[in-house]
């Protein structure tokens, strides 16, 4: 008896903010779903409903339902957004689209680099919507390995360095959709050399990493850090030609403080 009476007063309540908070037409969509009937086509088709029914999600199809937008800020978190004090991760194979040079960073070299990289990367996201597999997502930031060719890091002679720069793509990207997007870009762009560039699956291993804040210049005194970690953490710095100085760029230099930039400073290690 308790509980039918629970159930009435619910039920109750229930009518009461339907009927008086909820138009005509959402109260009759709402009741035919408690019923278990279906909708007439006319209901769905009033405009304030149909913005009802997106937003509560009642009813909605796997095929009306919008897929969640892969944002690397949110799902990759321990890739992009380290924390200040530094720490040991594996990272494992990633798909990037990559462009090699040389020289400083300032350079025409570095900047048609990256020009060649956010052309087809943009391309990819923007107009490869009929890919298959193709989901919405936030074109990941722009990183890049740094060395010299003794196999040191000279960071005061930026001349003498050596780059590859790189945009990681999601995970529908393929050596295929690669070469449609550099014919795709090969219209608007032709000035830009196609051949610089390549699509590569990288696997990085075990590094030490940290959020650097504020200027490149100022980038020594965090890497110092790195290097007393590795100590008391019994890691071998890796860092040489064959695994390499990396950096991942999260602001915009043009529009940031120098202050308030954060760059990922990554570098590899192996165990004693």
């Amino acid at each position: 008896m308790g509980e039918v009476s629970c159930n009435i007063r619910i039920s109750s309540i229930f009518c009461f903010f339907l009927f008086t908070f909820i138009p005509f037409s959402e109260r009759l969509y709402a009741l035919m779903l408690i019923f278990d009937r279906h909708c007439p086509v006319q209901v769905l088709q009033d405009n304030d409903l149909v913005k009802w029914h997106k937003k509560t999600k009642i009813g909605i199809s796997v095929e009306e339902e919008k897929m969640p937008k892969v944002d690397y800020k949110k799902d990759y978190k321990d890739f992009y957004l380290p924390k200040t004090t530094p720490a040991i991760i594996d990272v494992p194979s990633m798909a990037f689209i990559m462009v090699n040079g040389k020289g400083d960073p300032k350079r025409e070299e570095y900047q048609d680099a990256l020009s060649l990289l956010y052309s087809l990367s943009y391309t990819i996201k923007m107009k490869g919507k009929d890919i298959a597999g193709y989901l919405d997502y936030t074109v990941f930031p722009l990183e890049s390995f740094w060395w010299c060719e003794d196999g040191t890091f000279d960071y005061d002679n930026r001349d003498i360095w050596c780059f590859t720069s790189l945009i990681r793509q999601p995970e529908f990207v393929t050596a295929e959709v690669f070469e449609w997007a550099i014919e795709h870009t090969k219209k608007k762009k032709p000035a830009l050399d196609f051949s610089k560039a390549r699509f590569e699956h990288f696997y990085e291993g075990l590094c030490v990493q940290v959020m650097h804040i504020g200027p490149y210049e100022d980038e020594p005194a965090t890497i110092e850090k790195i290097h007393a970690f590795m100590v008391e953490n019994e890691l071998v710095n890796m860092t040489g030609i064959e695994r390499k100085h990396h950096e991942i760029y999260l602001s915009n230099p043009n529009k940031t403080k120098p202050e308030k930039m954060k760059t990922v400073i990554r570098l590899p290690v192996s165990k004693k």
